[in-house]
């Protein structure tokens, strides 16, 4: 958790460091701070999932508006509502849940240069993303759901792996598509749980819980969305060296 405190004393002791920081979005200052709190649910949103790090938003308690509040309470409903996919058993279960309410697994989408791709599918099981683009969306509509999707930490906290029906299980009824934002990792510990968005918030109760090291949930912004996929032309993206940096290129190919 980054606290006003911690920010505070960053920048009076560091503040080369401090504008560092700002410039990558690990902090936000406190002028952008009033500023986001002028947004509504869906404009703040929308600014949260654009967000290019995971770090912590440490919004300061007198910056805290109603619609980051209304977050952290979703946020909270979250963390209650993680399931248990640690056995077979729990898995088996995640997947008869998602054949009773009549759902199949989504399209995970990526945004490069402004524009949303189809990913290529990923692994069954409990995978990371593969990163890799496949075809161009040509619509997309957004349907509204839930705007966070979150599990226990299963493995090294940096690597986002889930599988792919707990997503479909929370999508809403008309989405066949779905982009994540940049995740956090939230500690939980004896009920309580650090806010990603306001600095000294807490979130409670939390009345989940999981056993030995489980104490470590990714939570992560979630847009879900109605496409169309233009599948005559299949992208990926290549990087090329420009004297001594890399210039990423998209190239385009027939299907």
């Amino acid at each position: 958790m980054v606290t006003q405190q911690a920010i505070e004393e960053l920048t009076r002791s560091s503040p080369s460091l401090h504008n560092v920081m700002v410039e990558r979005g690990w902090v936000i200052t406190p002028d952008e701070q009033k500023n986001l709190a002028t947004y509504g649910l869906e404009v703040l949103f929308r600014n949260i999932m654009e967000r290019p790090t995971s770090e912590h938003m440490g919004i300061f308690d007198a910056n805290m508006s109603p619609a980051m509040r209304t977050l952290e309470a979703e946020i909270l409903q979250c963390l209650n509502t993680n399931r248990d996919i640690r056995s077979v058993i729990g898995q088996r279960q995640l997947r008869r849940e998602l054949k009773a309410a009549g759902k199949s697994n989504l399209t995970e989408l990526s945004r490069f240069g402004g524009e949303l791709y189809a990913k290529k599918p990923r692994k069954s099981g409990d995978v990371m993303s593969t990163g890799e683009l496949e075809f161009k969306i040509v619509d997309a509509k957004p349907v509204a759901g839930p705007h966070f999707f979150g599990r226990a930490v299963m493995g090294y906290y940096g690597f986002l792996k889930y599988f792919a029906e707990e997503v479909a299980l929370i999508a809403p009824q008309g989405a066949n598509a779905y982009l994540l934002g940049a995740g956090w990792v939230v500690t939980v510990y004896a009920g309580l749980a650090s806010s990603p968005i306001g600095s000294d918030s807490v979130l409670k109760p939390v009345t989940k819980k999981f056993s030995g090291l489980d104490d470590l949930r990714h939570v992560v912004p979630v847009q879900f969305f109605n496409v169309e996929i233009d599948k005559s032309t299949k992208y990926s993206v290549s990087w090329e060296k420009e004297g001594d940096s890399h210039k990423v290129k998209l190239i385009a190919a027939p299907a």
